[in-house]
């Protein structure tokens, strides 16, 4: 990633927290997904404290697993130096079961009860991390990963990438701005049919769409 080329972004998230995107925003319910065209779709979550638990009809956690889990199993929470994993149900951290609040690594496995999951920092100028499903349990609505929105999301074709896209021509980033959702691309882009270069603004339910790339969001 060339620190020049976004400069202009990162300067632009400063101290803004995602969590302060405003009701206009596609974040709004604190959840939405990312579906990427000939990739796959992802369940990102806003806010510095992440719930899991069981897909039960009233469930009131942020990431509702269709599996044999507690209703609220297990909590992930961002602070200013990293992540922590804070167990309410069976709870393994690296093989090793976890009785009480403990940093979570990158690269690290998670498992809650019968769900096993992968912790990933991928990008070294993003607090967000990606959750990746190494059990066949998926999360509801179903995805392929689950994404924790700190100020930016990165989708592009290396492995630094929050979402990995290997045939697209260049990165996309994701960046909160003046309280809202912004998409960064170089050169020129659409969104929901209108023209944009560089950068422009994303709405619930937005259609991004570019040379080689396009992707929607999902408002839950």
């Amino acid at each position: 990633m060339s620190i020049v080329r976004y400069s202009g972004w990162r300067r632009a998230l400063g101290s803004l927290s995602i969590a302060r995107l405003t009701m206009n925003d596609p974040s709004r319910s604190g959840r939405f997904v990312i579906w990427v065209d000939a990739v796959g779709g992802f369940l990102v979550c806003v806010g510095d404290e992440v719930t899991f638990g069981q897909a039960v009809a009233d469930a009131r956690v942020d990431v509702p697993l269709v599996a044999d889990v507690a209703r609220h199993h297990a909590t992930i929470r961002r602070d200013a130096e990293g992540y922590v994993l804070d167990p309410s149900g069976e709870t393994w951290l690296d093989d090793r079961p976890l009785k009480s609040a403990a940093p979570l690594a990158d690269a690290a496995a998670l498992r809650f009860g019968p769900v096993a999951l992968r912790f990933r920092r991928p990008h070294p100028l993003s607090a967000t991390a990606r959750i990746d499903l190494a059990s066949p349990h998926r999360p509801r609505p179903s995805c392929d990963a689950v994404l924790l929105l700190a100020q930016s999301c990165v989708l592009g074709a290396k492995p630094t990438s929050h979402i990995v896209c290997l045939d697209w021509p260049h990165e996309v980033v994701l960046f909160c701005s003046d309280g809202k959702l912004n998409c960064h691309v170089p050169g020129e882009f659409e969104i929901d049919g209108r023209s944009h270069t560089d950068c422009g603004r994303l709405g619930p339910g937005s259609r991004v769409a570019g040379d080689g790339f396009s992707f929607s969001l999902e408002q839950i």
